[in-house]
């Protein structure tokens, strides 16, 4: 690979840093802890229970709620999504 691939890939690598930045910066504060909990801090449900003071129950729901509004939020997403 060539300087311009790898220049080329840190660009598109700090777009998708900003857009999921954007993303989290807008979803409400309980969706955002659970996410950050599960996939930055590669918690499991249990753990993010445990971690936010809720049932695991509650963290699978929040997680998925959490996901379906951040895809929602992201136009790239919202076009390619088959609904």
């Amino acid at each position: 690979e060539t300087t311009s691939d790898w220049e080329d890939l840190n660009v598109r690598h700090m777009h998708t840093t900003e857009r999921v930045q954007h993303i989290l910066a807008a979803l409400p504060t309980n969706y955002r802890e659970v996410l950050n909990c599960r996939f930055l801090y590669n918690l499991s449900i249990k753990e993010t229970a445990q971690q936010l003071g809720l049932t695991e129950a509650n963290v699978k729901v929040l997680q998925f709620r959490a996901l379906k509004r951040a895809a929602e939020l992201d136009p790239l997403v919202a076009r390619t999504s088959c609904k």
